[in-house]
């Protein structure tokens, strides 16, 4: 999203006895679209929106450095090929 791309379906892969009814979201967390288990596949109807960016409040400045990428969308700028 940082990057100016259309949000894309999220899928994800758990146990049977890891899936719930639902749970308070993190302002971090994604939308799932997908569950995926052993012995099913659930389509979620109506999957929450996903975060709207970075919440660069939850980086920590060593979280910035060690990430070449995030220094680079904080300071504005598109990484190469984008």
């Amino acid at each position: 999203m940082e990057l100016g791309q259309a949000p894309v379906p999220v899928a994800t892969t758990v146990h049977d006895v890891q899936v719930l009814g639902g749970f308070p979201p993190e302002s971090h967390d994604l939308g799932l679209h997908w569950i995926v288990t052993p012995t099913r596949t659930i389509q979620v109807a109506a999957p929450p929106p996903g975060p709207r960016g970075i919440d660069w409040s939850l980086l920590s400045g060593e979280d910035i450095a060690a990430m070449p990428l995030l220094q680079q969308l904080r300071a504005g700028e598109k990484p190469p090929g984008h």
